[in-house]
């Protein structure tokens, strides 16, 4: 038997599954009769002159019950049976999406945001991030793999500095020590930009850092930054509830960042498709779990070792539960392989 066939479940016993596809202009709503993470068999009764091998499509949305449970599927018509009514199976073609495969590790997409450099729209920027400060770090100032946030404390523009104060996220002395006239990449969290910036330390006190004014400040793709690779030294995991059956899915986490996670689905489950989304994901961290919810943005099998991958964006969670796991990520100092190889690059 193929592995594809292997890992394909009959969609009987999860009730009422129904996918509503898109080609050019025309709908269909379709039940779905099987399952995999590589495409979906349905049950085809018109529409026929439309339905031809190879046509592309769109599965808008996957239904359980009236309930969507995953968005926006590219694919394909793969085959289509005799008769009616007959089965048509659909492959999926992975798009491009807001947030990279995360399972992807080495992969780097080069940045292509816009560049600032006039100072008073750098200052209008920094004002605001400063007065909507939550007190954790509105940045991050990177030395090789090692972070340390921080947070706006005095704008100086017309003296071409700042006054940037340490957040200690903990009794522990820092990941490592700032010098005194070394440039530092800094990473700037707003919203849902980031924006990357050098600066010189001018001074040192205790916590207070002053530096110089940036020259230039560079927004950079999200999905570029804070990506984390778990060490084998340090596992961890994480429960999927599965979207369809209800079913908990444990996979072993292998990168992690504020926006997403790499996982590693353990065991034969029900399958996880892309674009699927993901109500209720417990991550179990070492002080405790972390309710967490997400769309899965990739699906990758690896044959030979049996094993499937996912990218998974985090859409929700907690209260301030990006804070715990940016937390998580310093007091544990995990690599980071994307930022170090960027802040070489700035240097």
């Amino acid at each position: 038997m193929e592995k594809r066939e292997s890992k394909r479940k009959k969609t009987q016993a999860w009730e009422e599954l129904q996918a509503r596809a898109k080609i050019g202009e025309n709908s269909f709503r379709f039940p779905v009769v099987d399952i995999s993470i590589g495409g979906i068999g349905v049950l085809v009764t018109d529409g026929f002159s439309l339905l031809h091998k190879g046509t592309q499509l769109e599965i808008e949305t996957l239904e359980k019950k009236g309930k969507v449970i995953a968005t926006s599927i590219p694919g394909r018509i793969a085959y289509l049976g005799s008769g009616v009514p007959s089965r048509m199976g659909i492959d999926f073609s992975p798009a491009d999406t807001p947030i990279e495969a995360f399972a992807q590790l080495n992969e780097g997409v080069p940045d292509t945001g816009r560049i600032i450099t006039d100072k008073e729209q750098i200052q209008r920027m920094f004002e605001n991030v400063k007065n909507l400060s939550r007190g954790f770090g509105d940045m991050l100032m990177m030395y090789r793999q090692k972070a340390i946030p921080a947070e706006f404390f005095y704008l100086r523009p017309e003296q071409d500095n700042m006054v940037l104060r340490i957040v200690r996220i903990s009794d522990l002395r820092l990941p490592f020590q700032p010098q005194i006239d070394m440039v530092y990449p800094f990473y700037l969290f707003k919203g849902a930009d980031v924006m990357l910036f050098t600066a010189r330390i001018n001074d040192i006190i205790k916590n207070i850092m002053e530096t110089t004014w940036p020259d230039a400040v560079r927004y950079i793709s999200r999905r570029s930054v804070l990506r984390y690779l778990m060490t084998g030294d340090e596992p961890l995991t994480a429960t999927l509830v599965h979207p369809i059956n209800s079913e908990k899915v444990k996979v072993f986490i292998w990168d992690i960042s504020i926006e997403g996670m790499g996982v590693e689905v353990l065991g034969d489950k029900a399958p996880l498709i892309e674009g699927m989304n993901l109500a209720t994901i417990w991550i179990n961290l070492p002080q405790g779990p972390l309710k967490t919810m997400g769309v899965v943005r990739s699906v990758r099998s690896e044959n030979v070792l049996d094993k499937t991958q996912l990218g998974i964006e985090f859409t929700g969670g907690m209260e301030h539960y990006q804070d715990t796991i940016l937390n998580f990520i310093l007091e544990s100092d995990l690599p980071s392989e994307i930022i170090l190889r960027r802040a070489n690059q700035t240097r």
